[in-house]
């Protein structure tokens, strides 16, 4: 897929989803502000990606040369900025640990993780799973909580499943409401 072509993609995608946990949070109450942040360079992108060992996939690029970290875009946590998930960030030893523990109780698989967002609760990360790829240049995208873990088949897919959760649950909340 053309760079543009994604970018434009990826621009849509988080934009319905930041529309919908707005709509998601107003209606529940929720007091989280829903904020973008800046983008990121392509030198500090390059820098993570030589701390990584890898090259991230054009997805992620996409939404870090857009947003440097996303406040709620995970619905109940953030999408971290790079400096935070680098050594020194504030995210970087509580990932680290959470890696360590996971792979000392049979969990080696997060051991590469790419962690993207830090959910509200602990040890509840979204991650980039390098070990399984999708295409040249996309990774399945790994949901994770104490309880369990889902996948999801991209960046987007991942964006588009919180979108679905966000529609379902005001959905509901309608029909709850009717008059019978």
């Amino acid at each position: 897929m053309e760079m543009e072509q994604l970018d434009r993609q990826v621009r849509t995608v988080v934009a319905r989803l930041d529309a919908a946990i707005r709509t998601y949070f107003e209606v529940k109450g929720y007091s989280g502000e829903v904020k973008p942040h800046p983008p990121a360079s392509e030198q500090d992108i390059r820098r993570y990606e030589h701390f990584l060992g890898l090259r991230l996939p054009n997805t992620y690029r996409s939404f870090l040369r857009q947003h440097d970290g996303y406040d709620w875009l995970a619905i109940f946590g953030h999408i971290l900025p790079i400096s935070e998930l680098m050594p020194g960030g504030r995210a970087y030893e509580r990932i680290v640990e959470w890696k360590r523990d996971n792979a000392k109780y049979g969990g080696g698989e997060v051991l590469d993780a790419v962690v993207i967002a830090e959910l509200e609760e602990p040890n509840n990360y979204v991650y980039l799973d390098p070990n399984k790829v999708l295409t040249a240049d996309e990774f399945v995208v790994v949901e994770s909580t104490p309880e369990g873990s889902a996948e999801n088949a991209g960046l987007i897919a991942y964006f588009e499943g919180n979108i679905t959760h966000c529609e379902t649950v005001m959905e509901r909340m309608n029909i709850g409401q009717r008059p019978q």
